[in-house]
């Protein structure tokens, strides 16, 4: 039975299911910002400054740059992982052409090939 994955280290914006065919699935694609903090750690704390700079950071991380991870969906185990230069929009990961496509805040599309990321004119 697949694990299930109850947090990953960043927070999610985007996930895609890896499928071959109509099969099982073989994992997952996760792109979002680092998690800087359990979300019930930080409640506790609040209104201190350093929590309120933790959550200040995050923000930034949120607009400016993510992971992009390879789950395996078997174990749950990250296969791969990669940091992106930019933010993907909410749902902004497509699979074609066994490329992956994220596109970020800013508008730009990004072809990613063997976790390389090359930008698309527009």
């Amino acid at each position: 039975m697949p694990r299930i994955i109850e947090k990953t280290p960043e927070v999610a914006r985007c996930v895609w299911e890896v499928r071959n065919g109509y099969s099982r699935p073989h994992g997952l694609l996760v792109a979002g910002p680092r998690r800087l903090y359990d979300e019930n750690d930080i409640i506790q704390r609040l209104p201190a400054p350093d929590a309120r700079q933790e959550i200040e950071t995050q923000q930034r991380l949120r607009e400016t740059q993510a992971d992009l991870l390879v789950i395996d969906a078997a174990d749950g185990s990250v296969r791969e992982q990669t940091s992106l230069d930019f933010a993907p929009v909410w749902d902004g990961l497509a699979v074609a052409e066994q490329s992956l496509f994220v596109s970020d805040c800013s508008g730009a599309l990004s072809r990613m090939n063997r976790m390389k990321a090359e930008e698309l004119d527009r």
